[in-house]
């Protein structure tokens, strides 16, 4: 897709974010089972999902604001 960089970079940077935000709730391991807790789980899902969309939103703003035409204008003086 032409003019999807932005869109790219924001999804890398909110996988990261996710990654990292998932793996500081990861603490919350029950310790008997192994497992996480439901309510962390559904916490660090919930950060993630919200980290990748915010990043992919911002990257879709940055590509519009640059698809946008420059407008130049130019005051000519008068043919008197």
């Amino acid at each position: 897709m032409p003019g999807s960089k932005g869109r790219v970079i924001g999804l890398v940077a909110g996988g990261a974010i996710a990654a990292t935000a998932a793996g500081v709730l990861s603490h919350g391991i029950d310790e008997r089972s192994g497992w996480l807790e439901f309510g962390v789980r559904g916490a660090a899902a919930g950060v993630g999902a919200a980290a990748v969309g915010i990043g992919y939103l911002t990257g879709w703003l940055i590509d519009t604001a640059r698809a946008r035409p420059e407008v130049e204008l130019r005051i000519l003086p008068d043919g008197d």
